[in-house]
Formats: structure tokens, sequence, C-alpha cells
């Protein structure tokens, strides 16, 4: 009998480390979730890229390894995106230099703050609506359902705040879903008086409808790797901190 009171003593021991293991982890979880998002302000100055003709310059002392750990921290924050949703978007209001990255495989390359790092994380999870649908470059744009900040003027960061406000309660899945239900009343007005010939709002509707039979978000979609290391295609040009009218320096 006291043999199996000590082991039932050991067990509950045991269980009682590992819940606080748990929580500690979880605990951890979220403060590494800003941790991450921190460190996602570059140390270094702005890269000055253009893209016609394809063109850089990298400032003295450029830390191509703090690059890389950037990169690896937007990686982390891009596979965990559903519990960082809420540090995502403390970042989505920050406008330190952070990378440069393509838009998608056949864009060019543009310089990104911390906010549109984050803002862009959100939004490829939560439009995945876009699948659905057929689109033109100026389109796409039309059909932001995640505010993307670019200068993070006053009216930029009270847009992403007003926009998380209304849905913070929302999972993954009920975003998405709020995301489909936004894009086919958009399509709606968009078609109205016409015919939709692609057939997008009946796509949509489908697809939000399987979403809705599921306990499960959609996948995500694709975030291209930032740069780091010069582009091999892109000329390399001296480094100047007086600039031109299109941003490189003056020759």
């Amino acid at each position: 009998m006291k043999t199996l009171l000590t082991a039932l003593l050991f067990l509950a021991a045991c269980h009682t480390a590992i819940a606080q293991q748990t929580v500690g982890k979880a605990k951890g979880k979220e403060l590494n979730y800003r941790k991450l998002i921190k460190e996602l302000v570059s140390p270094n100055k702005p890269i000055r890229i253009q893209n016609y003709p394809p063109t850089i310059a990298i400032p003295p002392n450029f830390d191509w390894k703090a690059q890389e750990r950037i990169e690896e921290n937007r990686a982390i924050l891009y596979d965990h995106c559903e519990e960082a949703l809420p540090f995502l978007i403390e970042g989505c209001t920050d406008s330190r230099f952070s990378l440069v990255s393509q838009w998608s495989e056949d864009t060019d390359y543009y310089s990104w703050n911390v906010g549109r790092v984050c803002a862009e994380i959100i939004s490829r999870h939560a439009e995945v609506f876009r699948d659905q649908m057929h689109f033109s470059l100026p389109r796409w744009h039309r059909y932001n359902f995640v505010p993307v900040p670019h200068a993070l003027a006053e009216k930029e960061r009270k847009e992403i705040q007003e926009w998380w406000h209304t849905r913070k309660s929302m999972s993954l899945r009920e975003l998405q879903l709020a995301g489909f239900d936004w894009a086919i009343e958009k399509c709606k007005r968009e078609f109205k008086g016409q015919s939709d010939d692609e057939g997008e709002i009946k796509a949509l509707v489908a697809a939000r409808d399987k979403l809705r039979k599921s306990s499960k978000p959609l996948p995500d979609g694709v975030m291209w790797k930032s740069l780091v290391a010069p582009p091999k295609n892109y000329k390399v040009m001296p480094w100047t901190e007086s600039r031109n009218a299109s941003g490189m320096p003056n020759q």
C-alpha cells in the first residue's frame, strides 16, 4: 500500500511538472513572437535598388549575415502565422527598414519595412480566395482584404488598427471565411450588370462553402524569400550618400 501511494505521488508530481513546462513553453512562445518581429528590424541602411535598368547600390559595411537572420525570423513567423497574429498586427505599424524582396516570382525587387513584412505574412494566409480569381496587376491590388502598409502614414496605421479591431477574436479559418465573404460581395459589385465570364463568383462561393464544412484553414499562399546576397542579374553601383530623383546614387 505504501509503495502504491509513493508511486501515485510520483506520477502526480510528474504531471504537475509537465503541466508547468507546457504553460512555460506557451508563455515563451508568445514572448518569442514579439521578439521575432522586433528582430525583423535590419541594422543596415536600406539598399537602393532600381529595376529599370537593374542596378543596386549597397551601403558600406552592409551586413548580409544580419539579413539572413531576418529571413530566418520571417520564415518562422510565416510558418506560425495563426499563433503570431496579434503580434504581427502590432508589427504592421513599424516603419523601420527590414528587407528587400520580390512581391512574386516574376516581379521586381522592393525595399520593405517591418510593417509591410508583417502585413504580407497575414495576407498570404488570409487571402486564400485569390486562388479562385483571375487577375491583372491593377485588379490584384483592388482585392487587398488585409490592408498593406507602404509609407505607414497615420491614415495607414489607423486603417490597420481598425481592420484588426473587428477581427481580433477570429481564428485563421474564420479570417479566411471573412475574406471569402468580402471578396464575393466585392465581385458582385464589380460584375453588376455584366457577365462573370470566368465564373469567379461561383468558384468563390464553392470554395467558401467547402471551407465552412472543414475544421481547418486552407493552405497558405507563397511568400518569396528576401535578398541575402546581391541579385546576380543586377549591376552593383558605387554607394554615395547623395542620390538622384530615382533614388540611386548620383554618378
